[in-house]
């Protein structure tokens, strides 16, 4: 009895620590960036190694990714605010790059299984052309990123990719 008490303790422990382990060193931005591959083959590892559901892996790492999209979401709105009280930004330029946020976001899980097929040369072209989208996006909307600074970099903003992909450059 004491086995399987520490096995229910032990194997989730482990498998939160390994994802706590992957968030802090950056490994999260691998798997958005070069390939979900890297995600999956974890997720096989895990699982094969506890003796464990890959589907049940699977969605404590798809738990953990909303999480962080949530609070990524949350942390952004709030430096908005703050760049229009510090008039930075109108009103209406802040509910403009909170409306396209939200189409990024729609747009880059729609197009997940396209991004996985690609080439790293590829995703980083793919890449590129977002952000010069987003940059002319922002021009025509009168939106000065530079002033903005570092808002929203880390690949969930406006611009995407990995740091200095946000907001700013």
């Amino acid at each position: 009895m004491s086995k399987k008490i520490s096995k229910k303790v032990i194997i989730p422990s482990l498998i939160l620590g390994a994802i706590a382990c992957t968030g802090f060193y950056g490994v999260g931005a691998t798997f958005a960036s070069d390939s979900d591959d890297n995600r999956e083959t974890i997720v096989q590892r895990i699982a094969e190694r506890f003796n464990l559901n890959t589907d049940e892996v699977e969605s404590v790492f798809d738990e953990n990714r909303a999480e962080r999209q949530i609070q990524n979401q949350e942390r952004q709105e709030e430096r908005l605010a703050q760049a229009v009280s510090e008039g930075k930004l109108s009103e209406e330029q802040k509910e403009l790059l909170l409306s396209k946020m939200e189409e990024n976001r729609t747009e880059k899980g729609e197009n997940r299984e396209t991004f996985r097929g690609m080439t790293h040369e590829e995703k980083m072209e793919a890449r590129e052309g977002h952000r010069e989208e987003m940059d002319q996006w922002m021009e025509d909307n009168g939106i000065d990123h530079d002033a903005l600074g570092g808002l929203g970099e880390g690949g969930n903003g406006m611009r995407g990719g990995h740091k200095g992909g946000g907001f700013g450059k």
